[in-house]
């Protein structure tokens, strides 16, 4: 499969790819001509990955198999994959229509997908295999706009065929598409197999050629029923509405009308305890914080949104406090249309700011004509009778958020603001779990020393013993059981993460741990469906899109890895995408890809990770003196680093491409001692190919099974 840059599948992806495109170097071997391009894109296929993954792989490749052989049988260059889509030039119009028909006409037949297609006319450039250049753009974004099961053309493409009587194309709108100058005036092709849009109401249709038959008039009125109603509005982000569970919710972030920065903790904690109370009840899918939080300060479309996180229904409103009176409105949204449940305002002293929440929440569930299950209404206490101590969890809560990984003075000063709300409530189990977590994040982050590790368990377990059901503390005690025994023992901490989904499935960090701890023992499958289920609860996660793309390259399935890894924005994981280019043979593009990261990545274990990987490619191509520099840097960066295991990976397969089978054994050894068992991954890394009769190397991976079987067996 082609490589996918940038978010495929999406409106933002292809600007992305296609200002690459606009401002690419341009090389000698350039030739500049005017052709026909052609995208082509799977309708809905994001929402398709959500949720039948391998249903996806398998349409990408009966998708190749219908277009390849018409564009090449009509002339058509196929010039490369994009992501669920395809980009193809032709040398006449004509060509490149009559493709896009017979495209068409057998998706339709086959009826396992729909396509968008959208033809522009106009010059390009062709370099190294590649095209470029406001052509390409426009195409696109013609293409993005187009129906389902359409064709959608640009006037200078309809020029071509208008006094070509083999033809059949009408006027639809005039538009204005992104980083392009003019409006464009856009025409959809009529033919059999191919769905139409309607026209504008009280519009012209001028089609070209034949008159329209009585029968396709009968099948555009039908179908403009279906598109009028949602064709004419902003299409530059297609929308993909994919089923939704009837009782899937988002909590977005409660605007503070004060307008006061130093209580904005208030009301973002406001927001958190609504989610965590909602996400406790049976059979409620509700968003996490991560993904409801990204809307905070924007004016939000509830359709969007909807589409977006894949919910039914979307909670919004505003506080505002005066004196000891705190005033809520809030309305509860359906996103399928936009059309509002209900809206309300409540006004209460702040004493009862518990029953103001738990207001709010029985609305919803009744809106939702959910039953709470017998003896589930206890789940839903006040975390605290002492409200002094609520504001001060509030208020250390705000600070470990926004510290976290970033700032040891703001963990510090979370640190205060949990051990005053402790100081004023004793038995305030929600503040001792934050309070292990905070210092949990001083041990693992900036300070090693083994105080910080005791008081984050003191904490933790004060918590559980507080609250047996706070499903947070057993996430956090796996947490230290998993990183403090180097992933040793796994039945452990696994242990803590299911009691904690047990307590609440819509704990996305619950499922996110699990999945990772899954993966490091080679339980592939079961990582998979856990990160699956961290996706659906937090569409914005930085973690769980990411693991999967590595679960996918560890399975060597290498086409799959690249694509979820294309998805991915953070620059650390584009050195494991670079990993899969090296996989799939694409080697330049491999070392171009970890060149880019270089100047980007800054921490000790970025860079280790970084020179490992460099090793490899390098030993790969035969430069084992360079390799080895690359493997000393490395070791340097990674020096009493935790997570040095990922790198002791790499540098092993450096020793195996250089033909060392006793240097890579040790490493391998060093790297499943420290936390990477991973048996799949060292059974079938085809850079271990040259070091599989080693004797050393048979006796390790019996070592290995032997543990893997054992997981496999027990958990």
């Amino acid at each position: 499969m082609a490589a996918k840059i940038g978010t495929m599948n999406s409106e933002t992806g292809q600007a992305f790819l296609l200002t690459s495109f606009c401002n690419h170097h341009i090389m000698p071997e350039q030739t500049r001509q005017l052709a026909a391009i052609m995208f082509t894109d799977i309708v809905g296929y994001t929402a398709l990955m959500g949720n039948d993954e391998q249903k996806a792989f398998d349409l990408l490749n009966k998708n190749r198999q219908i277009q390849k052989p018409i564009i090449e049988q009509y002339g058509g260059r196929w010039i490369k994959e994009l992501g669920d889509g395809v980009m193809a030039s032709f040398n006449t119009v004509s060509d490149a229509i009559t493709a896009a028909i017979k495209i068409q006409q057998v998706c339709h037949s086959s009826n396992d997908f729909q396509l968008r297609i959208g033809i522009h006319l106009g010059e390009i450039v062709f370099e190294q295999g590649d095209v470029f250049g406001d052509g390409v753009n426009i195409a696109s974004r013609i293409q993005a706009i187009a129906n389902p099961g359409g064709i959608f053309i640009s006037e200078s493409v309809y020029n071509s065929i208008s006094n070509k009587k083999e033809f059949q194309a009408k006027f639809l709108k005039e538009v204005k598409l992104k980083n392009v100058n003019k409006p464009v005036k856009i025409y959809q092709v009529i033919a059999g197999g191919v769905t139409i849009a309607p026209a504008r109401i009280g519009q012209r249709i001028k089609p070209t050629g034949k008159i329209l038959s009585v029968s396709m008039i009968i099948a555009v009125l039908l179908i403009a029923g279906f598109f009028l109603k949602n064709f004419f509005t902003d299409r530059s982000q297609p929308r993909v509405r994919y089923e939704t569970s009837g009782k899937s919710i988002a909590v977005l972030p409660f605007v503070d009308v004060n307008s006061d920065s130093t209580k904005e903790y208030f009301s973002d904690g406001m927001t958190e305890s609504i989610i965590t109370e909602l996400a406790q009840v049976p059979g409620l899918l509700v968003i996490a914080r991560n993904s409801s939080f990204q809307y905070k300060g924007k004016t939000v479309n509830p359709v969007q949104v909807g589409t977006e996180l894949n919910v039914r229904y979307i909670l919004e409103g505003n506080i505002q406090r005066s004196g000891d009176i705190l005033r809520v409105n809030a309305q509860l949204i359906e996103t399928e249309k936009g059309g509002l449940v209900w809206a309300n305002k409540f006004d209460r002293k702040m004493k009862d700011i518990f029953l103001l929440q738990d207001d709010i929440s029985g609305l919803i569930i009744d809106s939702l004509k959910m039953a709470i299950a017998k003896g589930e209404q206890a789940k839903l206490r006040p975390p605290t009778e002492n409200l002094e101590a609520y504001d001060y969890y509030l208020r250390g809560y705000y600070l470990f958020r926004k510290g976290s990984g970033t700032d040891r003075n703001l963990i510090d000063s979370s640190i205060e603001a949990f051990e005053k709300a402790t100081s004023l409530d004793r038995t305030f189990a929600l503040a001792y779990a934050a309070l292990g977590k905070a210092y949990a994040a001083i041990f693992f982050i900036y300070d090693p020393d083994p105080k910080w590790e005791t008081k984050a368990f003191v904490n933790i377990e004060k918590a559980i013993g507080l609250d047996p059901k706070l499903a947070d503390s057993y996430v956090a005690k796996g947490n230290l059981i998993w990183t403090l025994s180097n992933g040793f023992p796994a039945e452990k901490a696994i242990k803590e993460y299911k009691h904690a989904i047990a307590l609440n499935p819509n704990l996305v960090e619950a499922h996110e741990s699990l999945g990772a701890v899954y993966f490091h023992i080679g339980m592939l499958d079961e990582s998979l469906r856990e990160l699956r289920t961290a996706l659906t609860l937090d569409p914005a996660s930085r973690f769980a899109l990411p693991r999967i793309a590595r679960v996918h390259w560890y399975q060597q399935k290498y086409d799959s890895a690249l694509f979820e890894f294309s998805k991915v924005s953070q620059p650390a994981w584009k050195r494991e995408q670079a990993l899969v280019l090296w996989y799939l043979g694409r080697k330049k593009e491999a070392f171009k890809t970890l060149d880019q990261l270089s100047t980007v990545l800054k921490s000790q274990g970025e860079l280790a990770d970084l020179d490992a990987t460099y090793a490899v490619f390098l030993a790969g191509t035969g430069k084992n003196k360079e390799a080895q520099e690359k493997i000393k840097l490395s070791i340097q960066y990674g020096q009493g680093l935790s997570h040095f295991h990922h790198a002791e990976h790499l540098i092993a397969s450096a020793y195996a491409l250089m033909g060392n089978a006793g240097e890579a054994v040790e490493w391998l050894q060093k790297a499943s001692d420290h936390g990477l068992p991973c048996y799949p991954l060292f059974n079938k890394d085809p850079n271990l190919k040259g070091i599989r009769t080693n004797p050393a190397f048979i006796s390790l991976m019996e070592k290995m099974k032997k543990q893997w079987d054992f997981y496999k067996s027990s958990l």
